[in-house]
């Protein structure tokens, strides 16, 4: 015999794991989204660089800033 608090329980958890799913889509087009722009940002700044004969520091520091912004969002995503 079902209880209430059971079917409760099970519908609940379906509607917890449809929730879960479209936060995931969500904020994996969100990710895309700044992974792109990051990839244009850095590939512009490599060419002003190359452009101007510079050795392409600026470059290098906006790259590791990004993997450090890139590390907390995932850290934030993961623990949340």
């Amino acid at each position: 015999m079902l209880h209430i608090s059971s079917i409760l329980y099970n519908y609940n958890k379906g509607l917890t794991y449809v929730k879960f799913h479209k936060k995931i889509k969500t904020n994996l087009s969100i990710l895309i989204f700044i992974l792109y722009l990051a990839f244009s940002s850095l590939l512009f700044i490599l060419l002003a660089e190359y452009n101007n004969n510079k050795t392409p520091t600026l470059f290098l520091k906006q790259f590791v800033f990004y993997l450090i912004g890139l590390g907390i969002i995932y850290l934030l995503q993961k623990y949340q």
